[in-house]
């Protein structure tokens, strides 16, 4: 994560007064990998160029 637009774990830990760093490490370390950001990533991706395509198309593209 980046401090650079106010996203990472400091900043948002020193900006909540219930959640710590500590804990916000420990949640990323156990639920957060680069394996599932992929998928989740790509799967957005592929719903805005289906959704573009509908546009474009109209609604009788084969999926």
């Amino acid at each position: 994560m980046t401090n650079n637009c106010k996203t990472g774990l400091k900043a948002v830990s020193a900006e909540s007064s219930t959640d710590s760093y500590r804990e916000l490490r420990y949640l990323r370390h156990k639920f957060i990998h680069k394996e599932h950001l992929r998928k989740a990533n790509a799967e957005v991706v592929n719903q805005i160029v289906l959704y573009r395509l509908k546009e474009v198309r109209g609604d009788a593209i084969p999926i």
